[in-house]
């Protein structure tokens, strides 16, 4: 039998039929004996072996928000060649909040991104999950809520000797936990502010 290869920067091939690759890409192995031909597509595809975190690690952000940068990893075969095509899934572990585009391809440098946006409880861990076959790398983030805002611009007029009551709003924060207290000045004499507002 005599071996050879159609491409043979992509894959040789030797006397006995062993093949080696060398180059992804795709080559016909050809078999010839007695004069009757054998044929047979090989394909060659560069294996992820390791991933790299580029960007997008350790930071902070408003809860229920868009991080600023965006998560970057790289994919690589055994020898650190870039990988070009690869599906890179990413999925959020914990703090809930949501990753877009989930199943991003590797770009000719062997990049993803992604944007992550982030869950709306500040108390809990904020992570995620990049994967590719049998690979895996873990982003983490920290939550901030964001900053307390008074709301009401203006209460209600009211009368002396008439009894009075209004609601001050904010938002930011936690949203619950609100301790009112007069950041300034003074009150009309016989009002007072309650820590509920």
């Amino acid at each position: 039998i005599t071996w050879s290869s159609g491409q043979p920067d992509v894959a040789e091939i030797d006397a006995t039929g062993q093949a080696t690759a060398l180059t992804p890409g795709s080559t016909q192995i050809r078999a010839t004996a007695s004069g009757v031909v054998g044929r047979a597509q090989l394909m060659v595809a560069l294996q992820p072996a390791q991933t790299e975190k580029v960007a997008g690690d350790g930071q902070t952000g408003v809860v229920g928000m868009v991080l600023e940068e965006m998560l970057q990893l790289r994919v690589t075969d055994g020898a650190g060649v870039p990988i070009q095509g690869v599906s890179v899934r990413f999925s959020v572990q914990q703090g809930g909040g949501f990753v877009f585009p989930g199943l991003p391809m590797s770009d000719a440098e062997g990049m993803v991104t992604t944007q992550w946006t982030l869950g709306q409880n500040a108390a809990e861990p904020q992570s995620v999950t990049a994967s590719v076959g049998t690979l895996s790398a873990e982003f983490h983030a920290s939550a901030l809520w964001p900053p307390p805002r008074v709301t009401t611009s203006t209460l209600k007029s009211g009368r002396l000797t008439l009894e009075y009551s209004g609601r001050l709003s904010a938002t930011g924060g936690d949203g619950v936990s609100y301790v009112w207290s007069l950041g300034g000045g003074n009150l009309p004499v016989g009002i007072s502010l309650s820590p509920q507002g």
